[in-house]
Formats: structure tokens, sequence, C-alpha cells
């Protein structure tokens, strides 16, 4: 369905060339940080595309992409970008209503996505050891407006997983193959794992407990990715370009 107008509870996206904000229309007045404060009833039935001004300041009302929820992610680590977790997605089959494992949620930027796809009708068990990085995650979720779709399992997931019947399981974790055979055991059949890690040596100790463990189809990739710097003079590469981030290597439960 084509958005025309925005709707009571939806996220919009205000937008200038210098700013941005992630405002949900709920009916109410909010307090934005660097904008200020707006009755957001008065975005209800406004049409897409519609331009506005606050504070001396015009600005137009959007649909916001899962990007531009990226960009306010706070974070304290890398994250696991969106060419990487695009690509999860995608080969993972995660989909609507999909119930996905994510071992080592960190700052939340892949967990958000994760719950953008599963929606109200499925779910992500986060796990995350850190106690510093449980605030900014569940900050992060909350400025996404998607935590209803998340569990947090403040947990080491190294002592067990709790869930069964998983249709996708993603680790961002140091050792993953110390918990292949509990990931094995809660996934459904035909279900994927993927393990996000940065050198040959981890994916070559993954390969092997991979196969060990019982999964089968298992292959590895990597992913590089190089912005082009657009000017009216001249188009070329960036020279500070996105290479090299970290492998993914799936497998998948055949029975």
């Amino acid at each position: 369905m084509v958005k025309t107008q925005v709707k009571q509870g939806e996220v919009v996206l205000i937008y200038n060339e210098k700013e941005k904000h992630l405002i949900k229309a709920s009916g109410d007045f909010q307090s934005i940080p660097g904008f200020g404060v707006i009755d957001t009833s008065t975005l209800i039935s406004m049409e897409y595309g519609s331009e506005i001004t606050h504070a001396d300041n015009k600005y137009v009302v959007i649909a916001p992409t899962f990007n531009d929820y990226l960009s306010k992610v706070e974070r304290k680590a890398q994250i696991i970008t969106l060419k990487d977790s695009s690509r999860m997605v995608f080969e993972m089959g995660i989909k609507r209503g999909s119930r996905v494992l994510e071992c080592g949620a960190g700052n939340g930027a892949l967990t958000i996505l994760l719950a953008f796809i599963v929606g109200e009708s499925g779910m992500v068990y986060a796990y995350e050891n850190n106690n510093q990085q449980i605030p900014i995650l569940e900050k992060n979720l909350k400025m996404a407006f998607v935590e209803k779709y998340v569990t947090i399992k403040n947990k080491n997931v190294y002592e067990g997983i709790d869930e069964k019947d998983i249709d996708a399981a993603i680790t961002d974790i140091p050792e993953p193959w110390k918990i292949y055979k509990d990931i094995y055991k809660s996934l459904l059949p035909g279900a994927m794992i993927c393990s996000y890690l940065p050198t040959y040596n981890q994916i070559d100790i993954a390969y092997h407990k991979m196969k060990d463990t019982g999964f089968e189809d298992i292959h590895a990739i990597e992913l590089l990715e190089r912005k082009i710097h657009l000017d009216d003079n001249a188009i070329r590469p960036e020279f500070n370009t996105l290479g090299f981030t970290a492998f993914m290597i799936y497998g998948r439960k055949m029975r």
C-alpha cells in the first residue's frame, strides 16, 4: 500500500539538508533533542512530502527508511553494517513473523533491522551479556519504536539458549562454535545460522565446527562496498571507502 497521508502511530522523518529527526505521530506533545517541542497531532493526516516550519526552519515530512534509523543509532562499538545485515536477512529468509535468535546484540543496529522485518507477529531474542551495552541497546530500540518486537536477554549466551523453534540464528561473538550444538537444537528444520567473524582463523574453526555439529550447505562470503563521490566538477570513488568489515559464514539445519 502506497503511503500518502500520515496515520496516527506512524513514524515520520522531518528532514532538511542540515538535519533530520524521527518523530512518532502519536497525537501528543513530544520533546525531540535538537528539534524542540512539537505537537505531533499536527502531523496526522498530513500528506507525505508536505513542508512544515518549526523555529523558523523548514522541513519536509517523509517516510523514513531503515538507513535513517541507523544514522540515529548510538554506538560505542563497531556495528554490523547495512551491507552485511541486509544480506543476512535476504539469504536467511527472515520475514514477517519470523522468530530470530541474535547472539551478541551489542548496540542493536542489527536488532533494529530484524525487528522491522519480523514485526508484531514475530520476535527477536537478543542476547547481550555486557551490562554497559544494555542501556544503549534499550535506548536504540525505543528510538526506532521497535522495542515491542524484541526480547532482550541479559545473559551469557555461552551458558545456554532458552528458545526453541527458531527460524534463524545470527552470532556476533568471538567463539560462536561453543554454542553451535545449542543453536542447532533450537533451530527448526531448514533454518539457517550465520556467524559474523573478522578473521580467517575464526572462519576456519567455524567451518569445521559447523560440519561436526551437523549443519549442511555451509558457505562463507565477504562483501565490499565503495561509495562514489558526487560533485558538479568531478565524479570519482571516495577516498575513505568502507572495505572489509567481517566475514559471514552460513549453515543450514536440514533435519
